[in-house]
């Protein structure tokens, strides 16, 4: 791939965005109508407070033993069973325990029995607020996801497809709660990228940008151009591209389907795409850059993070010259900002995958997601080992985008491969894969097997050629890379 211009230039490539021959229909009508709302009825913040507290509940009770879950269950059960005595079953006074008792079940397993009370739970909502009702938005999304966790995607698109013509159906007051919901079921198309079907992967990757694409244009209209809510929407939707455009490099009919630009089957060559995608990003990270720039006193650490995140892309898509020069901004940016040099050259001792799915505007933030990283060391290992949990069979290059379907990273026993490996900065690497050529930048060589454990069949050749195709944020010493020697835990996704 041919050098593309640097850092500099980033204002010349945000012209590219609003172009897109995809996007330009559906997305766009339905904001319209969202604008024009004739009426205007607030999201219940009652509602949420309710669903966080269920969901505190839930992750409380994931710690007790079976018994103790059972008993808990039993509790409720029989709370709700009293109430149904004394008062109507539509009554609202049923809706706390309803509420706490599908959190309950869904964290147990109980799938079933969920379905019919978050059913419950819904019919009151509606029979008291009215169908359009704003508070029945949270009980609709755990419905959803309580199909996803059942696998059962025929009743979750449905589900979906209803929620997605609520949303949109200038019914409701645009506001934060607003944009988390559309945020909500953007993540619950990525979940569906890699649980439903295959040959819907590209409805689902469509879905969540258009969603993505309508929470931004809503904020904006909400917030104004200038808050700095905005760049962790487009970040979101820039990890979206990403992915599209892994899609795409893979082939097959999702790949094909994205690369769809008129209903009559044209599309572009994967060239085309690669450059499209490319350009769409750092359009979208270019804008965040100058939102920082832009605030009546300079967001400096906004910028240095942003210009981090700008040549992360740029060794994604094996743009080596444009990233150094980034990431030397970047390094000059934190200086200017205060941050020492000895704790900017810390945060950057070691190499991070990419793409970086924490975002990040501000110096503390960054330094916090750094900090959180889980413990994952293995016996033998001396150092603490990056970790790369595959999102699906489907997508074994890349982590999963969001929480949802997924299972916490621990330390693994089972069905795992470490890896040592070196890192050369960003220099340009070249090798051949069933005679086929990959270049990469910042990509793993001197690979390893250190140990294994698998309870699946594994071709070590194809396990090898993932690793190799990974892409890192190099070790950065005073803004400049660095070679680097690391370790990886890759565990493959649940079955």
């Amino acid at each position: 791939m041919k050098p593309f211009s640097p850092l500099e230039n980033a204002a010349h490539h945000r012209q590219t965005v609003g172009t897109n021959p995809w996007t330009a229909h559906s997305d766009i009508s339905q904001l319209q109508r969202v604008l024009n709302m004739r009426h205007v009825l607030s999201i219940s913040l009652l509602a949420w407070l309710a669903l966080a507290t269920a969901a505190t509940v839930s992750a409380q009770s994931s710690l007790l033993p079976d018994a103790e879950i059972e008993q808990e269950l039993e509790k409720t059960r029989t709370a709700i069973r009293e109430s149904e005595n004394s008062v109507d079953r539509l009554d609202r006074s049923m809706l706390e325990p309803l509420n706490q008792l599908g959190s309950q079940l869904m964290d147990a397993g109980e799938y079933d029995e969920a379905h019919s009370v978050l059913d419950h739970e819904a019919q009151i909502i509606r029979a008291s607020e009215g169908l359009f009702s704003p508070t029945q938005i949270p009980v609709l999304l755990r419905r959803i996801e309580n199909y996803g966790y059942q696998r059962d995607w025929d009743n979750a698109r449905e589900s979906i497809e209803h929620l997605d013509w609520l949303l949109t159906s200038n019914e409701y007051e645009i506001d934060e709660t607003f944009l988390e919901s559309l945020l909500s079921l953007v993540d619950i198309h990525l979940w569906g990228v890699a649980d439903d079907r295959s040959d819907l992967q590209d409805f689902h990757f469509r879905s969540a940008k258009r969603l993505n694409d309508l929470a931004i244009r809503a904020a904006i209209h909400v917030w104004g151009e200038s808050d700095k809510r905005l760049p962790a929407l487009r970040y979101k939707l820039v990890i979206q591209i990403y992915l599209q455009m892994a899609s795409v490099e893979v082939g097959g009919s999702t790949g094909i389907a994205l690369r769809r630009y008129t209903e009559t089957g044209l599309t572009l060559s994967r060239k085309d795409a690669r450059l499209f995608f490319y350009y769409t990003g750092l359009g979208l990270l270019g804008r965040n850059l100058d939102l920082y720039a832009n605030q009546p006193s300079p967001d400096l650490e906004g910028m240095a993070l942003t210009s981090m995140y700008i040549a992360d892309w740029n060794v994604l898509f094996g743009n080596s010259e444009a990233a150094a020069q980034a990431y030397a901004r970047s390094h000059e940016l934190l200086l200017e900002s205060g941050i020492e040099l000895q704790q900017i050259n810390q945060y950057f001792a070691q190499p991070k995958l990419l793409p970086d799915l924490e975002f990040a505007d501000d110096w503390v933030t960054a330094l916090a997601t750094l900090n959180e990283k889980p413990e994952t060391s293995l016996a033998g290992v001396d150092s603490i080992a990056l970790n790369f949990q595959q999102w699906s069979a489907r997508f074994p290059h890349h982590r999963a985008p969001v929480a949802l379907g997924t299972e916490p990273i621990t330390v693994p026993d089972e069905d795992y491969a470490l890896f040592s490996f070196s890192l050369a900065g960003l220099e340009e690497v070249a090798r051949y894969y069933k005679g086929r050529r990959k270049n990469t930048v910042s990509s793993p060589q001197n690979l390893e097997l250190l140990s294994q454990n698998f309870n699946r069949q594994i071709d070590r050749f194809d396990l090898e050629d993932i690793i190799m195709s990974l892409h890192f944020r190099p070790k950065l010493v005073d803004g400049i890379p660095q070679p680097a020697n690391s370790t990886l835990i890759y565990q493959l996704a649940r079955q």
